[in-house]
């Protein structure tokens, strides 16, 4: 009876933390969503919970013990759920796995080293200063969490939108943007509507928090023995010590197998078979422990059995991801969710008496039964949201999905986008279930394409906007001031301006009007937001789709592409507007790409272009003429030309007008479609005005030259000699020549495609787009027939060189390029330096003269083995 009365009195401090635990979970995130401070609030109640676990050391009675684990419950019951809040407002779906996993894991670090430390405390704190080693324990843990506390108050962040200390303007705008985009077009934060109880009462009436939160508590009942594990080791047959470490390795195992498991989760977007899976192997575990003694084979069990944790972090970040909006909504889900799970713990603390022990068969038993329930659960619940999905895909409207309209207008201003496209990217909002949630390649390009239209659309309003910050700033001025510049006329010059963008819009749009190098793409709804969508546009028009490089040789300061204006390098604003714009970082870089086109349109088809092209074109068509000097003209036809990088198409013509058999090769959206337009919808010369050099005052020696106007094409492209072979193909340069052929997938296919087709390569400020400068080379070498010859122009401005994304980049100097290749197998010759522009302004104070490289080299034959 005693024995009995001593269980009880053990299980119900146990027990009581749960009591103060379930119910502050809910008030604490509904307040944590309400101040949007966790980097104050978070670190106060650790400071109180570290207080009282030093005050339980202290106790003497059941009853102090009692309070003490009771309050400790109360105030600990903030930090795991408003640390899953907070992580939730920083992170987008594909990425809270794994930021989940890094959060829990240091719950399994504590397994596995708070034993250690038990250890250590209990074996050589005993008696110090007349405390016995369990009190110790706790003084010390006490104070280690109110020292991380008062470090957590300079080292966590607020929300975006709440974020004062650490982050810039632009960031928390980019932050908030990241979040906007997840959530399919919806504003993260509650609208003025919602008051603090709407999403308390929206939460208790979703099914979903219920069933989630019902699966949780079978989930926490399964992984019960966490509490119990250094019984479990002791079952093993050691002693106190060597039981307590030995509970370290299946916990430090249980954190590497998350870590794996929820980066796949990820990266693949699939969340039911990593929660499945994590627990089929606990299953294994429970069932091997259940029926042997022998201690390899348990302990092995302790293995398979910790890392069910790893579906169990999984499963956490499923809830998030399936409960996104509105955050007051969340904050209260995921506090339900946890602190109904406890219910879990409560039960929990009674599978395991003594009395089962050593085998512990039924509490395996238990656990098992647990985890089958989680799995069936987990599987009907991931059926319910593919059939959301399905539903969304048929155009079906979905409660709770698209009725938040405050929160759509709110990211609408923000994005500066219409409330159109913002509905239309609600549209493709899905819920995490598979892989199949993916954007396949066709997806990603059509997404692409559809965004490089929007800024051709969006052309007009952008610039124009631009523009009325000069009139803005004007009004700021004293009248005599205004009186004085009204007297030279820069008032007439701004209007002048809006005529000038007008005409551009017009002529834009003309690009866009019939996008049919795209045909049979789905264009309609395809407003996708691809981070990379200029920097790594899904090209490979009917060969296949990949990254590829958008080469336009005017990427600005990005990824050290070309920037042929130089107007970062002396702290000018491309636009003139952007120190005061709400835009975001990505539709300037936009703006940046649409203005470079009309800029490409001056160097490839206009008048003022001539010197430049003569400059750059010039010597590689001289070369070219001259190595096949002896071919009659008429003859030319049967040499076949390559130009990648071909841009506008001015090159490739200019080769095809010669009388050579010459394929133009481009991978940009924009060059792609101003080529198309030029090359097959132009009916005359000079058919088109455009003003290219409007967007920025900065060293412009007057109105005169800022608005001056140029007209396009200076030649007909449809006025190729008769006979003529000139195509131009979309896609990226090393998947269509460069791509190694699959005799499994395709038995037909040839030993090597393009290998040794061309009779020539020309390259003009290509070269240094390459991620991988050898395959370039190798690609090139491949393709070139025997004793055929490439011709190369241009600097060494790598374009990937301190990129902020995760590509690749090698590059190497000139003098590195060249020995390069050689070694691939060319003989160079004809190496001098050649003085040029690019897409420069001819009337800019500001000038600057590329010194590029100019070569032939000719490629060696491989010899064969005797």
């Amino acid at each position: 009876m005693r024995n009995t009365c001593t269980i009880i009195r053990l299980q119900v401090p146990v027990s009581v933390f749960y009591v103060g635990y379930i119910l502050m979970q809910v008030p604490s995130n509904m307040f944590l969503n309400y101040i949007g401070k966790p980097s104050l609030y978070l670190p106060a109640c650790m400071v109180l919970w570290g207080g009282i676990s030093c005050l339980t050391g202290i106790t003497h009675s059941f009853v102090p013990a009692l309070l003490t684990r009771f309050f400790l419950g109360f105030v600990e019951a903030a930090f795991f759920p408003g640390a899953l809040f907070v992580l939730s407002k920083w992170y987008k779906r594909e990425e809270l796995g794994l930021r989940t996993a890094i959060l829990y894991c240091g719950s399994l670090s504590s397994n596995a080293f708070g034993g250690l430390l038990a250890a250590g405390v209990l074996d050589g704190m005993e008696g110090k200063l007349g405390h016995a080693a369990w009190r110790w324990l706790f003084y010390l843990e006490g104070a280690i969490t109110i020292a991380v506390a008062f470090l957590a108050v300079f080292i966590l962040p607020d929300f975006p939108n709440t974020s004062s200390r650490w982050l810039s303007p632009m960031e928390k705008r980019l932050a908030e943007l990241r979040m906007i985009e997840d959530a399919g077009g919806e504003a993260d934060h509650d609208s003025s509507t919602e008051g603090p109880f709407y999403g308390f009462m929206l939460t208790v009436k979703d099914w979903k928090v219920w069933w989630l939160s019902v699966a949780l508590t079978a989930q926490v009942v399964g992984l019960s023995f966490n509490s119990y594990f250094p019984t479990l080791t002791s079952t093993l047959g050691y002693n106190r010590t060597i039981s307590l470490l030995l509970c370290a390795p299946p916990w430090a195992f249980a954190s590497v197998v998350s870590f794996i498991s929820s980066r796949h989760a990820d990266k693949t977007g699939e969340r039911f078979y990593h929660i499945a899976g994590s627990y089929i192997v606990g299953i294994i575990g429970f069932i091997i422990a259940e029926v042997t003694m022998n201690v390899p084979a348990r302990y092995l069990a302790l293995f398979l059995m910790a890392q069910s944790y790893a579906g169990f972090i999984v499963f956490w970040a499923w809830c998030s991801n399936s409960l996104p909006r509105p955050p007051s909504k969340r904050a209260v889900a995921l506090a339900l969710i946890n602190a109904f799970s406890q219910l879990g713990n409560v039960s929990g603390s009674y599978v395991w008496p003594t009395k089962w022990g050593n085998t512990y068969r039924n509490s395996y038993g238990i656990c098992t039964a647990c985890f089958g329930l989680t799995i069936a659960m987990c599987f009907m619940f991931r059926q319910h949201l593919i059939g959301l999905n399905q539903r969304l895909d048929r155009g079906e409207e979905i409660d709770g999905i698209r009725d938040r309209r405050e929160a759509m207008e709110d990211a609408a201003e923000l994005q500066e986008v219409s409330m159109e496209e913002i509905q239309q990217a609600r549209k493709g909002f899905r819920s995490t279930t598979t892989m199949s949630t993916k954007q396949t390649d066709a997806e990603l390009e059509a997404a692409a394409l559809s965004r490089v239209l929007e800024s051709f659309r969006h052309y007009r309003q952008y610039s124009l906007s631009a523009n009325q910050r000069r009139r803005q700033d004007y009004l700021k001025l004293p009248e005599a001031e205004r009186a004085l510049l009204d007297s030279i006329g820069w008032k007439q010059k701004v209007a002048h301006i809006d005529a000038a963008i007008e005409r551009n819009a017009e002529f834009l749009l003309n690009i866009i009007d019939d996008p049919m190098i795209f045909q049979g793409m789905d264009l309609e709804g395809a407003h996708g937001h691809d981070d990379h969508d200029h920097d790594h546009d899904h090209e490979g028009h009917s060969h296949g789709s990949g990254h590829s490089h958008d080469h336009d040789h005017d990427h600005g300061d990005v990824a050290g592409g070309h920037d042929h204006d130089h107007e970062h390098e002396h702290g000018h604003s491309h636009s003139g507007h952007s120190r005061r714009s709400k835009r975001s970082p990505q539709m300037d870089f936009d703006m940046d790409k649409v203005r470079s086109t009309l800029k490409q349109f001056v160097r490839d088809w206009g008048v003022e272009g001539k010197v430049e092209r003569d400059a750059c074109y010039g010597p590689m068509l001289d070369a070219l003429c001259e190595y096949f000097h002896n071919v009659p003209i008429e003859e030319r036809g049967n040499f076949r030309v390559l130009v990648p990088g071909a841009g506008l198409g001015r090159l490739a013509w200019d080769v095809a007008s010669r009388g050579f058999t010459c394929q133009g090769n481009e991978f940009s959206h924009y060059m792609l479609l101003a080529s198309f337009f030029v090359l097959n919808r132009t009916r005359a010369k000079f058919e088109h005005t455009i003003h290219p050099f409007i967007h920025s005052i900065s060293n412009t020696v007057s109105a005169r030259s800022l608005l001056r106007a140029v007209q396009v094409p200076d030649v007909l492209p449809s006025d190729l000699p008769p006979g003529s072979n000139f195509s131009l193909v979309a896609g990226d340069f090393e998947e269509i020549y460069g791509v190694e052929p699959d005799p499994e997938s395709d038995p037909s296919s040839e030993p090597e495609p393009h290998a040794g087709e061309w009779d020539a390569v020309l390259t003009c400020f290509f070269i240094d787009t390459a991620k991988n400068i050898i395959s370039y080379l190798k690609t090139i070498h491949k393709i070139l027939a025997p004793g055929g010859v490439w011709i190369n122009l241009g600097p060494l401005l790598w374009h990937w060189e301190n990129n902020n994304t995760n590509d690749m980049s090698i590059e190497l100097d000139l003098e590195e390029v060249k020995e390069l290749a050689r070694k691939v197998g060319f003989e160079i010759y004809n190496e001098r330096t050649i003085p040029t522009t690019y897409t420069g302004n001819s009337e800019s104070m500001l000038g600057y003269v590329y010194q590029a490289s100019f070569w032939m080299a000719t490629k060696i034959p491989v010899q064969q083995p005797s």
